[in-house]
């Protein structure tokens, strides 16, 4: 027989509001447990103070509702851990949780409008190029900037074709009756993919300057490879062979 057990999750309710004009520091008690503390920076930094001699698990949430900063500093001196200390912009917040031992965690919005405050970022140009955004390398955890998917059809060719960025996203198909060869040269942006589609009656061979870690590196007829560029000169592809 199966017992059911309820579990009645207390609210996040509104608790102390400060405003930098009457005090610059505040320090977290036991009665902030589960509180939106609000913090009104229009005039001062305001530095929350993070106790040691609190519960494990003790958790709360502070916003910045000004204009200012709001420094989060922990009692026994140790880090912060998170990605920085402040709380910057109007309407921010982060969440806070003691870990044991005067230990504390912060999540959220931390930094100073700066992605590498919010993530571990390896950007391999700053700032964004043309046609470039943020995305996350699933493979190293980085974020990256990367090329921007175009919303491009595909490329038809009975020759072969030297890969460029103007390729990235696009299907590449290759329509010859004789050998044609797609040719990938070092010095590529990260991130770059693209797909080769052999529907000719001859072969297309893949020449690749970096490193390919592919099933094949040559095409018969109706067969295909998407190709990706994970980092640098380093390619991965798959397909139907």
């Amino acid at each position: 027989m199966t017992k059911r057990i309820r579990l009645d999750a207390k609210p996040v309710a509104f608790g102390t509001e400060i405003n930098s004009v009457d005090t610059t520091t505040y320090t977290v008690s036991t009665g902030d447990y589960l509180k939106w503390i609000k913090v009104n920076t229009a005039e001062n930094t305001v530095t929350i103070t993070l106790p040691e001699l609190i519960y494990v698990g003790f958790t709360c949430f502070i916003e910045n509702v000004g204009v200012g900063s709001v420094v989060l500093v922990a009692e026994n001196l140790s880090a912060v851990k998170g990605a920085a200390d402040f709380v910057e912009d109007q309407y921010r917040s982060v969440q806070v949780v003691h870990e044991g031992n005067g230990e504390w965690r912060a999540q959220g919005y931390l930094g100073r409008n700066d992605i590498n405050a919010l993530y571990d970022v390896n950007f391999s140009s700053s700032p964004l190029e043309t046609h470039q955004v943020i995305m996350r390398d699933q493979l190293t955890g980085f974020w990256l900037n990367k090329p921007y998917l175009p919303f491009w059809g595909p490329i038809v060719s009975n020759i072969g074709i030297l890969i460029t960025t103007a390729h990235h996203g696009r299907v590449i198909i290759i329509n010859a009756g004789t050998n044609q060869t797609i040719s990938i040269n070092n010095g590529l942006p990260n991130g770059l993919f693209f797909t080769v589609v052999n529907t000719g009656s001859a072969a297309v061979n893949i020449a690749c300057a970096g490193t390919l870690n592919s099933p094949t590196t040559n095409l018969t007829q109706w067969q295909w490879l998407n190709f990706y560029h994970t980092e640098s000169n380093i390619w991965y592809s798959y397909g139907n062979f």
